[in-house]
């Protein structure tokens, strides 16, 4: 056989081949649908059949539907897991139930919705047809996209890819019938879709009308045109006593009493005969008869309806034995409501639509001084206001309302015929002409129709509740002052344990906001509150702490602080829980006088002993042996020596204690001359033949001073004293006057210079200190008062005292006080 007779016998056969595997394909669709599988699974398969017979790598099946947009999208019956990655993965697993959508018109799918037509594109990156359905879907290399029709309507669209010799039009036209086959069962699946969806919702409209019927409060009753019972509701049930099984097939006249009963059968013969309906279409009163003979009031409306050649009746009954029973009552509640008015502690006045007074009781009365037959039908309520408030009321309702409104009986109801419910303080004239104040709430009165029959007004005299409001509001006042204005700090909350106050010393003991922190929970308080503690400090819970106690904490921030914190719980008169305050108290200078003292004390007790201890032993020696006398004067200038320390330490301790008790109160302060005071101390201390030496640099003209004179002659005693003192091997003594402006203000200074043994840093920190001594060996007498004394009567001065020394060299001591003026005076030499 030739070549050529070969390739064409090879080529029909392949052909007669993919025509076998197309009507395999299609024969294996349409039993699908016949079994009645699912969309995805019948799409699924042609999917897998297409790729297989066209070689392509990727592809989708699925049905157009309209968008939102007018702008068709595809949802996919079918589609090949083209995921890469866990978020892809998770993507289509979510999506693949319901069907993936594609709503991007410019992809390569899009084209085919758009024209209609099948597209081809072997070569995407450079295609016209737009870009890749998504910048993050595997790359497409080729590219088939075939539009499936029902009739004239596209109903589908069929994408293949990634076919590795590219798509022709032979593909299309060989693909055809599967596309054809496609289009028809993508409509045919639609119709069994809504085929579905209607058959559900006659169910579901069936099962609404039996659920109507048995859960209906009103009896529902159909019956033929002969009067015989069709159906018989649970409700009806209820009404009549009968079971739906005794009332089936029976006559509806078994229900109802004469006349009703014999006249029944001829009025629906009638009715059937010439057409005129008396109660067909309408509802009226009537009575029915139950099970057990008793008659009862029911409305009745019946309508008609046609099914197929046959007419019935539906009848829906209402109970209407406790309507009748209530309109009854209603006689009786009339009579009431008079007793009720009269009684009521509250004024009600009530009106007409046009204002007329029509009830006005006896509390009425009672506030106004008039007699209800005076005002009834004969005035309006206006009479009873100040017309001047009524005027300016009017105004502002204008204004708030947007219209204008009259300062007569309009400005009491101008908000209630609007609907909206106030009440509003007003001032009422009585009929003698006082005044009192009363709160006035109006309502508006309508019918069914919503149309105005009255108003209704309820006033009540707040003349005592004013008062106590204003006694309360300024108690509250007093209070807020109080606790606004207090140095200690007040935290309250509410029985919630919610923060409801924070007064300005306690926001600032712990840096809280001023309304940031308010509502709070106590949690959150506690947690803010903890943080500011030494972190090793056990922290009690405000909710754990039990009324009336307190406890201590320890701050570390905004500042180291000592605050003592108590609780006490509020309760109404009844005793209702109303919440808790916290009371916190700065106790920090407390507890350090508390230690000071205690130190003091101690210090005070050892340096007493020591000399008390010599006189005692020294003194009983000489009462308990015999000494000659050189001996004898030997311990009795040791008993005069530590007798005259305990003096001078109980007259430095004495000093002490009067100026802080004092306050300065016994110092006799004057402006005065500073260079005189210098020079009498001086003069007064230099010993006669000392070897030593007070060299001087007194300036000639300095600012006067408001000081005592003696007392700061003390202090410079006590400074060159100890600048003696600490110059064991001698040497010079320097006093030096100077000046500066320090802190905006003129200040005048005495400098004391030595150059003995001098401090160290540590030492010169602890100067002040009570009984503090540089010298620990004794040899140096004095008692560690001398520098205290000298801080406290220079800060009673107001001044201050700055120590320089450097261990071996010397110490400087600089007295400061403030100038008088810039007036400097000349002193005489």
């Amino acid at each position: 056989m030739p070549l050529q007779n070969r390739v064409d016998l090879a080529h029909r056969e392949d052909e007669l081949l993919r025509s076998h595997q197309m009507l395999d394909a299609i024969a294996s669709v349409q039993s699908l649908y016949i079994r009645d599988s699912s969309p995805r699974e019948l799409f699924t398969d042609m999917l897998e059949t297409l790729l297989r017979i066209t070689s392509s790598q990727y592809g989708f099946i699925g049905k157009v539907l309209p968008g939102a947009d007018d702008q068709p999208y595809i949802l996919a019956y079918a589609i090949i897991d083209t995921t890469w990655n866990k978020e892809t993965r998770e993507f289509y697993s979510g999506a693949k139930e319901s069907g993936l959508e594609f709503h991007i018109p410019e992809a390569l799918f899009g084209a085919t919705l758009t024209t209609g037509q099948p597209i081809i594109s072997n070569g995407p990156v450079t295609d016209s047809f737009g870009k890749n359905p998504s910048s993050c879907h595997p790359a497409i290399h080729t590219y088939l996209g075939l539009p499936l029709y029902s009739g004239k309507v596209i109903v589908g669209m069929i994408g293949l890819a990634n076919c590795s010799n590219g798509y022709d039009a032979a593909m299309i036209d060989y693909l055809e019938p599967l596309a054809r086959t496609c289009g028809q069962l993508i409509q045919a699946c639609q119709n069994d879709h809504e085929r579905k969806q209607a058959l559900s919702a006659l169910r579901e409209s069936e099962t609404r009308y039996k659920t109507v019927l048995e859960t209906a409060v009103d009896g529902i009753i159909t019956i033929d045109e002969k009067g015989y019972i069709e159906s018989f509701n649970p409700a009806a049930e209820k009404i009549f006593g009968y079971c739906h099984q005794e009332a089936i097939g029976q006559n509806i006249f078994m229900m109802m009493p004469e006349p009703y009963r014999s006249q029944h059968d001829i009025y629906l013969a009638h009715y059937l005969r010439t057409g005129e309906a008396g109660i067909i279409g309408n509802g009226r009163a009537v009575f029915g008869r139950r099970k057990n003979g008793s008659i009862f009031p029911m409305e009745l409306a019946i309508a008609e309806m046609q099914c197929g050649n046959k007419r019935y009746f539906n009848g829906i009954v209402r109970d209407i034995s406790d309507r009748k029973y209530s309109e009854q009552l209603l006689q009786e509640t009339t009579f009431m409501q008079s007793a009720i008015l009269d009684s009521a502690n509250y004024a009600i006045i009530s009106t007409d639509s046009n204002g007329l007074i029509r009830v006005f009781n006896r509390a009425a009365e009672q506030l106004t001084g008039y007699a209800a037959q005076e005002l009834v039908g004969k005035h309006t309520p206006h009479i009873l206001h100040d017309p001047v408030e009524a005027a300016e009321r009017a105004v502002s309702l204008a204004d708030e309302l947007g219209e204008p409104v009259a300062a007569d009986f309009e400005v009491y109801i101008a908000k209630a015929i609007r609907g909206i419910t106030q009440e509003t303080e007003w001032t009422y004239i009585r009929k003698d002409g006082t005044a009192f104040p009363a709160t006035l709430s109006v309502t508006a009165m309508r019918d069914n129709a919503g149309a105005i029959l009255g108003f209704l007004g309820i006033m009540q005299d707040i003349s005592e509740s004013k008062k106590a409001h204003a006694q309360l509001e300024r108690l509250s006042s007093e209070l807020s002052a109080i606790f606004e204005l207090s140095p200690d700090g007040f935290a309250a909350f509410s029985e919630k344990n919610l923060l409801t106050y924070a007064n300005p010393a306690f926001r600032a003991m712990v840096e809280f906001g001023q309304v940031g922190n308010i509502g709070m929970s106590a949690h959150d308080f506690d947690c803010k509150l903890q943080a500011l503690c030494i972190s090793a400090e056990a922290y009690t819970p405000v909710s754990a702490m039990l009324d009336n106690t307190f406890d201590i904490l320890h701050l570390i921030h905004p500042r180291p602080a000592i605050l003592k914190r108590s609780v006490r719980e509020i309760h109404a008169k009844a005793g209702e829980f109303l919440g808790r305050v916290f009371y916190f108290r700065d106790i920090t200078h407390e507890t350090e006088v508390d230690r000071m003292k205690t130190e003091f004390l101690s210090t005070a007790a050892h340096e007493l002993r020591t000399p008390m201890a010599s006189i005692h032993g020294f003194s009983e020696l000489l009462l308990n042996r015999h000494y000659d006398e050189a001996t004898q004067r030997e311990l009795l200038g040791t008993i005069h020596h530590q007798s005259s320390n305990l003096v001078h330490l109980v007259n430095e301790l004495l000093d002490l204690a009067r100026m802080e008790a004092r306050a300065g109160k016994d110092f006799y302060i004057q402006t005065q001359d500073l260079l005189p005071i210098l020079d009498r101390t001086i003069r007064g201390f230099i010993v006669p033949n000392d070897v030593r030496k007070i060299s001087l640099r007194l300036a000639s003209v300095l600012p006067s001073v408001a000081v005592d004179a003696d007392k700061l002659s003390q202090v410079l005693l006590n400074v060159i004293a100890n600048a003696y003192k600490y110059s064991p091997d001698g040497g010079e003594i320097e006093i030096v006057t100077l000046s500066c402006n320090k802190f905006g203000r003129m200040e005048v200074g005495i400098l004391v210079r030595d150059h003995g043994i001098g401090m160290t840093p540590e030492q010169v920190s602890r100067v002040f200190e009570r009984f503090y001594r540089a010298d620990t060996s004794c040899v140096i007498p004095g008692t560690g008062l001398g520098m205290s004394l000298v801080k406290e009567i220079m800060e009673i001065h107001r001044g201050r005292v700055e120590i320089n020394s450097v261990p071996g060299k010397g110490t400087e001591v600089a007295l400061w006080l403030p100038a008088i003026g810039s007036e400097k005076r000349k002193l005489q030499s």
